[in-house]
């Protein structure tokens, strides 16, 4: 059985701390060894250059990669690949990340790095790579898309940024959404004569300004898609929250781990082995245990997966890439003692790999993993085991948050409307309620539409005259149409979707831009930080604070509409 975010260890922020301060000491991290120093020496290259491309180099985040080019601190890690406007659990990762080097600063009294790797070679075909959601009671399915047209099977640092008309639209397409759901709470104020939603009106629009001054920044400085999405999130970290948490990407950081990918190599039998003990838990596919640990990227802009192939004591890689299918042979060396020195840049590492590396390259003492990635983290951590690689504590935080938000608080408004014209029962009860009458609707237009069948046969078969045909088929016609507009089937219809939606549009784990438009940015990461120190469940609800939180009778009335649908 899979592990999910519940059944991990680390189910609070106390446990992970506890967990990691065990494994620092049991490993006698305190003497870092040459090779790790090496490395982290490396990375902090990577770093710099990140930092300064990004236009995110604090004097807090020059002094962190000091420390970390000293290689002797705690290291601590995330990943993500670089979505676009991400969702909260993608951002929450560095306010949990932080937190942890605090407490563990504070606690060891050794210097700690919190570092944050980018997975800019992912390829460009995941959901969240290329879309980004708000909650929309209105629109299909209950969000707001916001999305770019990607090829499919690109590496995302290799894909450009998006043209400039589309960065515009996306606005467009936000202050529109906010205008729609703004109507809506402006008429249920005026209805209930409730007070001060102008300046609410203008303090989220002031707050959208704020964050989009973050998308144009990022969108200017970047020279790709992979960047522009990365720099974005360091910015929203490093800049708006004031972290010293560190970013590199991984395209460039992968430089590191010629020694790691040897290893890897050279137990090659014991890494696939290992691999097919696991496939049977896991979502990946039993066909991981049959490729070399990286991919080899291709010319054209895509990645090869790459086959072992031993021939004389050697060991060769064939790759055919996913896009172009060109292949190529790779000489690796000696079975017992491969090397790709010589193709290391030209390297990105499989999702399993990637912890692996940075595990044995590094000296881990926690990573943050994400919900999505719960299938590999567990095959890793055996892989981990099989290959005598120590993994560090790995926690996950990717709960939902609850908060009074403005397109979570039209679609409440929404349930409102139409469970009053239903005396007001419960939302499974309305459902039912409204798909009946849409049912009965239809009834009564299949016995016209049944009874126009048998008028088009006795047409067709001459027993009846055209004139007399015309005129049955257009009162028929006109019969159906009068159904359907008494009856308001139309309403009906959309008020059925509506109902279906509302629990999409609360449950909805949006983007980051509906966090800083109905809460702040900075002030996002003060409430998840609060609810760790104060709380510190990883696995529970976070009650959050909006702007919309000062006006009582709308904080009940959402509190009313929540208990209605038992959330």
């Amino acid at each position: 059985m899979l592990e999910d975010s519940h059944s991990y260890p680390n189910q609070t922020l106390h446990s992970l701390i506890e967990n990691c301060i065990t494994h620092w000491r049991e490993n006698n991290y305190e003497q870092t060894d040459e090779k790790v120093k090496k490395n982290r020496k490396q990375l902090a290259q990577y770093i710099r250059k990140f930092h300064s491309d990004a236009n995110t180099m604090t004097s807090n985040i020059q002094d962190k990669i000091s420390v970390l080019e000293t290689g002797s601190p705690i290291l601590i890690m995330t990943a993500h690949q670089p979505n676009l406007f991400p969702y909260s659990g993608v951002v929450r990762k560095a306010c949990l990340i932080f937190l942890l080097q605090c407490e563990l600063e504070k606690r060891l009294k050794v210097p700690v790095i919190s570092y944050f790797g980018i997975a800019d070679q992912d390829f460009s075909d995941d959901r969240w790579i290329r879309t980004s959601l708000l909650p929309d009671i209105s629109r299909k399915n209950g969000v707001l898309v916001l999305s770019l047209d990607l090829p499919n099977k690109i590496a995302l640092n290799n894909e450009k940024k998006p043209d400039i008309r589309i960065i515009n639209g996306w606005k467009i397409d936000i202050e529109q959404w906010l205008e729609t759901n703004f109507l809506k709470i402006r008429s249920f104020c005026s209805e209930n004569k409730i007070n001060n939603l102008l300046k609410k009106e203008e303090l989220a629009k002031d707050k959208f300004d704020q964050i989009w001054s973050v998308v144009v920044e990022s969108y200017e400085r970047a020279s790709n898609y992979a960047d522009f999405n990365a720099f974005f999130l360091s910015t929203l970290v490093n800049e708006s929250w004031g972290y010293d948490v560190l970013f590199s990407r991984f395209s460039e950081s992968q430089n590191v781990f010629t020694h790691e990918y040897n290893y890897l190599l050279a137990n090659l039998k014991r890494y696939q082995n290992s691999l097919k003990k696991t496939s049977v838990f896991a979502c990946v596919g039993d066909k991981e245990s049959e490729y070399l640990p990286f991919w080899i990227n291709c010319k054209c802009g895509s990645k090869s997966r790459v086959t072992p192939i031993v021939k004389e004591g050697i060991l060769f890689g064939y790759s055919k890439c996913l896009r172009c299918s060109e292949s190529e042979y790779v000489n690796l060396g000696k079975i017992e003692k491969p090397d790709v020195s010589q193709i290391i840049s030209n390297l990105s590492a499989r999702a399993i790999p990637m912890l692996l590396l940075h595990a044995n390259g590094l000296d881990l003492t926690c990573y943050i993993g994400g919900i999505g990635g719960t299938d590999y983290l567990t095959r890793t951590k055996q892989v981990a085991k099989d290959l005598d690689i120590k993994l560090a504590p790995i926690s996950i935080w990717r709960p939902y948050d609850r908060y009074v938000g403005i397109g979570q608080l039209s679609g409440l408004i929404e349930l409102n409307r139409i469970r009053r014209k239903t005396n007001n029962i419960r939302t499974k009860n309305v459902i039912d309620v409204v798909e009946a009458k849409i049912c009965s609707i239809y009834d009564d237009i299949k016995i016209l539409e049944n009874y126009k069948s048998e008028l088009l046969k006795g047409y067709r078969k001459g027993e009846i005259k055209k004139s007399i045909f015309k005129k049955r088929l257009n009162k028929t016609i006109y019969e159906i149409k009068t159904i359907k507009r008494e009856k308001n089937l139309y309403e009906l219809s959309h008020d059925l979707k509506i109902l279906k939606n509302v629990p999409k549009v609360i449950n909805l784990i949006p983007s980051i831009i509906d966090y800083a438009i109905n809460i702040g940015l900075k002030n996002t990461n003060d409430q998840w930080h609060n609810f760790l120190i104060n709380n510190g469940s990883l696995t529970s609800e976070v009650l959050m604070k909006s702007i919309l939180n000062d006006m009582d009778e709308i904080v009940n009335f959402y509190k009313e509409e929540l208990n209605v649908i038992n959330i």
